[in-house]
Protein backbone atom coordinates (compact mmCIF):
# COMPACT_ATOMS: atom_id res chain seq x y z
CA UNK A 1 0.00 0.00 0.00
CA UNK A 2 1.63 3.74 -1.30
CA UNK A 3 2.14 5.99 1.94
CA UNK A 4 0.15 8.91 1.49
CA UNK A 5 3.25 10.82 0.87
CA UNK A 6 4.46 8.98 -2.52
CA UNK A 7 1.03 9.28 -3.72
CA UNK A 8 1.59 13.25 -3.27
CA UNK A 9 5.09 13.18 -4.63
CA UNK A 10 3.60 10.94 -7.77
CA UNK A 11 1.24 13.16 -8.14
CA UNK A 12 3.91 16.64 -8.04
CA UNK A 13 5.82 14.60 -10.38
CA UNK A 14 3.04 13.98 -13.24
CA UNK A 15 1.25 17.47 -13.15
CA UNK A 16 4.45 19.09 -13.24
CA UNK A 17 5.49 16.72 -16.41
CA UNK A 18 2.25 17.50 -17.79
CA UNK A 19 2.25 20.92 -17.68
CA UNK A 20 5.87 21.74 -18.97
CA UNK A 21 5.10 19.24 -21.77
CA UNK A 22 2.71 22.12 -23.21
CA UNK A 23 5.24 25.01 -21.91
CA UNK A 24 2.45 25.82 -19.50
CA UNK A 25 2.73 28.14 -16.50
CA UNK A 26 1.89 27.54 -13.67
CA UNK A 27 -0.58 30.52 -13.38
CA UNK A 28 -2.11 29.14 -16.78
CA UNK A 29 -2.93 25.54 -15.75
CA UNK A 30 -4.28 26.67 -12.18
CA UNK A 31 -6.62 28.90 -13.85
CA UNK A 32 -7.92 25.88 -15.57
CA UNK A 33 -8.45 24.21 -12.83
CA UNK A 34 -10.06 26.63 -10.73
CA UNK A 35 -7.00 26.94 -8.51
CA UNK A 36 -4.68 29.77 -7.14
CA UNK A 37 -1.17 29.75 -8.06
CA UNK A 38 0.30 28.80 -4.82
CA UNK A 39 -2.04 26.23 -4.06
CA UNK A 40 -0.98 23.95 -7.83
CA UNK A 41 2.76 24.94 -6.66
CA UNK A 42 2.12 23.21 -3.24
CA UNK A 43 0.74 19.91 -5.23
CA UNK A 44 3.72 20.83 -7.43
CA UNK A 45 5.90 20.23 -4.34
CA UNK A 46 3.73 17.12 -3.22
CA UNK A 47 2.50 19.41 -0.18
CA UNK A 48 -1.39 19.00 -1.55
CA UNK A 49 -3.02 16.56 -3.97
CA UNK A 50 -5.72 16.81 -6.32
CA UNK A 51 -9.76 16.25 -6.23
CA UNK A 52 -11.46 13.94 -8.52
CA UNK A 53 -12.62 16.68 -10.41
CA UNK A 54 -9.43 18.72 -10.97
CA UNK A 55 -7.85 15.20 -12.24
CA UNK A 56 -10.60 14.95 -14.83
CA UNK A 57 -10.00 18.20 -15.82
CA UNK A 58 -6.64 17.03 -16.10
CA UNK A 59 -7.18 14.19 -18.29
CA UNK A 60 -9.45 16.17 -20.33
CA UNK A 61 -6.67 19.20 -20.63
CA UNK A 62 -3.71 16.73 -21.50
CA UNK A 63 -5.80 14.04 -23.27
CA UNK A 64 -4.11 11.10 -21.46
CA UNK A 65 -5.60 8.24 -19.32
CA UNK A 66 -5.99 7.82 -15.64
CA UNK A 67 -3.12 5.35 -15.88
CA UNK A 68 -0.83 8.06 -15.84
CA UNK A 69 -1.84 8.83 -12.47
CA UNK A 70 -1.16 5.37 -11.60
CA UNK A 71 -0.07 5.48 -7.61
CA UNK A 72 -2.45 8.11 -7.21
CA UNK A 73 -5.48 7.03 -8.71
CA UNK A 74 -4.81 3.06 -6.85
CA UNK A 75 -4.73 5.28 -3.78
CA UNK A 76 -7.57 7.22 -4.55
CA UNK A 77 -9.58 4.46 -4.75
CA UNK A 78 -9.04 3.03 -1.60
CA UNK A 79 -9.99 6.01 -0.20
CA UNK A 80 -12.46 6.48 -1.51
CA UNK A 81 -13.88 2.52 -0.98
CA UNK A 82 -13.49 3.43 2.69
CA UNK A 83 -15.04 6.73 2.36
CA UNK A 84 -18.39 4.63 1.55
CA UNK A 85 -17.54 1.80 3.75
CA UNK A 86 -17.99 4.52 6.63
CA UNK A 87 -21.06 5.99 5.20
CA UNK A 88 -22.99 2.63 4.83
CA UNK A 89 -21.58 0.93 2.10
CA UNK A 90 -21.06 -2.00 4.23
CA UNK A 91 -20.75 -4.77 1.71
CA UNK A 92 -17.64 -3.02 0.39
CA UNK A 93 -14.24 -4.22 2.38
CA UNK A 94 -12.60 -1.60 4.35
CA UNK A 95 -9.05 -1.00 3.27
CA UNK A 96 -6.74 -1.48 5.73
CA UNK A 97 -3.76 0.80 6.12
CA UNK A 98 -5.40 4.08 3.66
CA UNK A 99 -4.70 7.48 5.47
CA UNK A 100 -8.48 9.52 4.67
CA UNK A 101 -8.48 12.13 2.22
CA UNK A 102 -9.34 15.34 3.50
CA UNK A 103 -11.49 16.11 0.68
CA UNK A 104 -13.94 13.20 1.00
CA UNK A 105 -14.60 14.47 4.87
CA UNK A 106 -18.36 14.63 4.22
CA UNK A 107 -21.31 13.15 2.25
CA UNK A 108 -21.61 15.63 -0.38
CA UNK A 109 -17.75 15.53 -1.44
CA UNK A 110 -18.23 11.16 -1.34
CA UNK A 111 -21.27 11.60 -3.62
CA UNK A 112 -20.00 14.20 -5.50
CA UNK A 113 -16.10 12.25 -5.72
CA UNK A 114 -18.20 8.78 -6.98
CA UNK A 115 -20.52 10.57 -9.61
CA UNK A 116 -17.22 11.62 -11.62
CA UNK A 117 -14.80 8.68 -10.74
CA UNK A 118 -17.49 6.30 -12.48
CA UNK A 119 -16.97 3.26 -11.17
CA UNK A 120 -19.85 0.74 -11.35
CA UNK A 121 -19.26 -0.93 -7.84
CA UNK A 122 -19.02 2.37 -6.02
CA UNK A 123 -22.22 4.09 -8.12
CA UNK A 124 -24.32 1.30 -6.76
CA UNK A 125 -23.03 1.94 -3.21
CA UNK A 126 -24.32 5.22 -2.71
CA UNK A 127 -27.88 3.70 -2.69
CA UNK A 128 -27.30 2.76 1.12
CA UNK A 129 -25.00 6.18 1.71
CA UNK A 130 -27.73 8.30 0.46
CA UNK A 131 -30.52 7.15 2.23
CA UNK A 132 -28.62 7.10 5.18
CA UNK A 133 -26.69 10.35 5.20
CA UNK A 134 -29.50 12.44 3.21
CA UNK A 135 -29.49 15.34 6.58
CA UNK A 136 -25.59 16.06 5.52
CA UNK A 137 -26.33 16.25 1.95
CA UNK A 138 -27.39 19.60 0.19
CA UNK A 139 -28.99 18.25 -3.21
CA UNK A 140 -28.74 21.56 -4.48
CA UNK A 141 -25.45 22.30 -3.82
CA UNK A 142 -24.17 18.50 -5.04
CA UNK A 143 -25.91 19.64 -8.41
CA UNK A 144 -24.28 23.01 -8.62
CA UNK A 145 -20.76 21.44 -8.21
CA UNK A 146 -22.07 18.36 -10.84
CA UNK A 147 -23.03 21.62 -13.34
CA UNK A 148 -19.60 23.11 -13.56
CA UNK A 149 -18.04 20.26 -14.44
CA UNK A 150 -20.42 19.05 -17.35
CA UNK A 151 -21.97 16.18 -15.04
CA UNK A 152 -25.03 17.54 -13.23
CA UNK A 153 -26.96 14.70 -16.17
CA UNK A 154 -25.24 12.08 -13.84
CA UNK A 155 -26.87 13.46 -10.87
CA UNK A 156 -30.32 12.75 -12.70
CA UNK A 157 -29.39 9.49 -13.68
CA UNK A 158 -28.87 8.40 -9.64
CA UNK A 159 -31.90 10.10 -8.57
CA UNK A 160 -33.90 8.55 -10.83
CA UNK A 161 -32.51 5.07 -10.42
CA UNK A 162 -32.79 5.38 -6.63
CA UNK A 163 -36.19 6.58 -6.69
CA UNK A 164 -37.04 3.14 -8.54
CA UNK A 165 -34.82 0.94 -6.47
CA UNK A 166 -36.09 2.25 -3.08
CA UNK A 167 -39.63 1.77 -4.38
CA UNK A 168 -39.12 -1.47 -5.58
CA UNK A 169 -37.58 -2.09 -1.72
CA UNK A 170 -40.58 -0.66 0.41
CA UNK A 171 -42.54 -3.25 -1.56
CA UNK A 172 -40.38 -5.74 0.92
CA UNK A 173 -39.28 -4.15 3.81
CA UNK A 174 -40.33 -5.16 6.85
CA UNK A 175 -43.36 -2.00 8.01
CA UNK A 176 -42.21 -2.52 11.66
CA UNK A 177 -38.39 -1.45 10.56
CA UNK A 178 -39.74 1.91 11.35
CA UNK A 179 -36.45 3.84 10.89
CA UNK A 180 -35.70 2.60 7.28
CA UNK A 181 -38.83 3.05 6.18
CA UNK A 182 -39.34 6.45 7.46
CA UNK A 183 -35.51 7.17 5.65
CA UNK A 184 -36.58 5.66 2.40
CA UNK A 185 -40.08 7.59 2.44
CA UNK A 186 -37.83 10.38 3.15
CA UNK A 187 -35.30 9.65 0.26
CA UNK A 188 -37.95 9.45 -2.21
CA UNK A 189 -39.51 12.74 -1.53
CA UNK A 190 -36.24 14.56 -1.57
CA UNK A 191 -34.69 13.11 -5.05
CA UNK A 192 -38.55 13.03 -6.45
CA UNK A 193 -38.39 16.94 -5.90
CA UNK A 194 -35.06 17.26 -7.27
CA UNK A 195 -35.92 15.37 -10.57
CA UNK A 196 -38.96 17.80 -10.75
CA UNK A 197 -35.89 21.03 -11.32
CA UNK A 198 -33.49 18.86 -13.63
CA UNK A 199 -33.89 19.85 -17.28
CA UNK A 200 -33.48 16.21 -19.51
CA UNK A 201 -33.30 17.70 -22.98
CA UNK A 202 -30.01 19.10 -24.85
CA UNK A 203 -27.76 16.47 -23.40
CA UNK A 204 -24.35 15.67 -24.74
CA UNK A 205 -23.50 11.98 -24.40
CA UNK A 206 -22.18 11.29 -21.22
CA UNK A 207 -19.69 8.29 -21.10
CA UNK A 208 -20.26 7.12 -17.43
CA UNK A 209 -18.55 3.60 -17.40
CA UNK A 210 -14.92 4.29 -18.72
CA UNK A 211 -14.31 0.77 -19.62
CA UNK A 212 -17.14 1.03 -22.00
CA UNK A 213 -14.78 2.86 -24.78
CA UNK A 214 -16.05 1.07 -28.32
CA UNK A 215 -18.43 3.43 -29.85
CA UNK A 216 -19.93 0.38 -31.25
CA UNK A 217 -20.72 -0.78 -27.95
CA UNK A 218 -21.78 2.83 -26.65
CA UNK A 219 -24.58 3.48 -29.48
CA UNK A 220 -26.14 0.20 -28.42
CA UNK A 221 -26.12 0.76 -25.12
CA UNK A 222 -27.65 4.08 -25.87
CA UNK A 223 -30.65 2.77 -28.38
CA UNK A 224 -31.16 -0.83 -26.44
CA UNK A 225 -29.95 -0.01 -22.69
CA UNK A 226 -31.68 0.84 -19.34
CA UNK A 227 -34.45 3.15 -20.15
CA UNK A 228 -33.50 5.49 -17.45
CA UNK A 229 -29.42 5.78 -19.03
CA UNK A 230 -31.09 6.82 -22.19
CA UNK A 231 -33.68 9.27 -20.61
CA UNK A 232 -30.39 10.93 -19.02
CA UNK A 233 -28.18 10.56 -22.26
CA UNK A 234 -25.69 8.50 -20.23
CA UNK A 235 -23.92 5.58 -21.53
CA UNK A 236 -23.79 2.52 -18.76
CA UNK A 237 -25.56 -0.67 -18.15
CA UNK A 238 -26.26 -0.07 -14.47
CA UNK A 239 -30.44 -0.37 -13.71
CA UNK A 240 -32.28 -0.09 -10.28
CA UNK A 241 -32.18 -3.28 -9.48
CA UNK A 242 -27.90 -3.15 -9.37
CA UNK A 243 -29.09 -0.15 -6.90
CA UNK A 244 -31.15 -2.56 -5.01
CA UNK A 245 -28.92 -5.37 -4.51
CA UNK A 246 -26.13 -2.74 -3.24
CA UNK A 247 -29.38 -1.47 -0.38
CA UNK A 248 -30.11 -5.05 0.51
CA UNK A 249 -26.00 -5.93 1.03
CA UNK A 250 -25.42 -3.17 3.07
CA UNK A 251 -27.92 -3.96 5.41
CA UNK A 252 -27.39 -7.71 5.42
CA UNK A 253 -23.85 -6.54 6.06
CA UNK A 254 -23.87 -3.99 8.75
Amino acid sequence: MESQEKVRKNIARTVRELRQSRAWTQARLASQLDLSQSRLSEIERGQGSLTAEQLLRILQLFNVQASRFTGAVASHTDQLQNALVRLGAAHLVQVPGTTPSEHLSDVGAVVRTTLVDGSPRFLTALGPVIVGNLEGLHLARLHADLAAIGRDGRLGWLADNLVAAIELDLVTVDPLDRGLVRAEHRALLLLRNLLVHLPRTDRAIDVLDETIRSLTTQEQLLRDGPALARSWRVVSPLRPEDFLEAMRAARAAA
